[in-house]
């Protein structure tokens, strides 16, 4: 599939550069100019950053999540909020 892709995204402006946009006729008609595939290949190209800037907020979000979580994980053992169901009077309803 990526082969696709790239055969799709950039061979026509490839053939462009090289002036045989004659090749192009079967792919976008016998009256179209290589301009729509070119407008589509430069909103592609400008939305690589923007992907590269979600990727890297996802990755400091995650990060910073599962820090808190070992944080309070931690915490919560160290007061000892497991056994409080326990010394409430609650029973576990199963045995392990």
């Amino acid at each position: 599939m990526l082969l696709w892709i790239n055969l799709l995204l950039f061979v026509p402006a490839v053939l462009k550069q090289f002036g045989l946009e004659g090749m192009l006729y079967p792919i976008q008609g016998m009256d179209a100019t290589s301009e729509p595939t070119s407008d589509m290949l430069s909103m592609v190209l400008s939305a690589i950053p923007h992907i590269i800037g979600a990727a890297l907020i996802l990755f400091i979000i995650y990060y910073n999540a599962t820090f808190a979580s070992s944080l309070l994980t931690g915490f919560l053992a160290s007061l000892g909020f497991n056994q409080l169901p326990e010394k409430i009077g609650f029973k576990p309803l199963v045995k392990i």
